[in-house]
């Protein structure tokens, strides 16, 4: 069984990856992120998940030992280039798209190298303009972001357009509602979907406003613990 070209898939595109995969896998499953190829003639399998650039962020191969599947290579780059927020939602998204998979939670030694990933960015981020310069206005889905002396809390700030000038004050309302949420859940925004704490960042509380620019939001999260 072939599992030399894994060894090294992360980092690579998913095109690059794919088309250098030995022809005793198939593919068995796609959804344009998550990606599951299974051996001809072992009873193992290869699942590998990518972010919005295409590109491979983890992979992990399990072969059936004593009636389970146990993991025979295993490699995950998700926490080694976080360097922007979006990076961390486009993680988080991974995370949960291959538990889906999997039908369980990820392994709990990923969710400590998260929490120490998320640590270093933002100490990385404390204190550097570069990392602010985001015009509030615009179009283009980016959040002008600040951070607390100790990294625990963070506020993202954003100004876009407004596309309700019709809804304002009338039963329509909710529709603004409605749709800013999932603006901000869809870039932002995280719940943590449990009761208890899980390590992981989450959405604290968000607002907005009507302002003669456009609409104002401000998101506020921080590290459930």
């Amino acid at each position: 069984m072939d599992t030399t070209i894994f060894c090294n898939a992360i980092g690579m595109t998913v095109f690059e990856l794919t088309s250098k995969i030995p022809e005793d896998w198939h593919n068995v499953y796609n959804d344009n992120f998550v990606f599951v190829y299974r051996h001809n003639t072992a009873d193992a399998f290869c699942i590998f998940a990518c972010d919005n650039n295409r590109i491979v962020r983890t992979l992990d191969i399990k072969k059936k030992k004593n009636g389970k599947y146990e993991s025979i290579f295993i490699h995950t780059g998700l926490f080694e280039n976080l360097d922007s927020y979006n990076a961390i939602k486009n993680d988080e998204d991974i995370m949960e798209r291959i538990a889906k998979i999997y039908g369980n939670k990820f392994p709990v030694c990923f969710e400590l190298e998260r929490k120490l990933a998320l640590r270093r960015f933002y100490q990385k981020m404390d204190g550097k303009p570069v990392y602010n310069s985001t015009s509030l206005c615009n179009n283009n889905k980016q959040w002008r972001t600040v951070s607390d002396n100790g990294n625990e809390c963070t506020t993202d700030f954003i100004i876009i357009p407004d596309k309700w000038t019709d809804l304002w004050g009338t039963d329509d309302e909710q529709t603004i509602y409605d749709d800013i949420e999932d603006f901000v859940y869809s870039t932002v925004g995280y719940d943590s979907g449990y009761d208890f704490p899980t390590g992981r960042e989450i959405t604290l509380r968000w607002s907005f406003k009507r302002l003669p620019c456009g609409v104002g939001i401000v998101h506020d999260r921080g590290i459930d613990w």
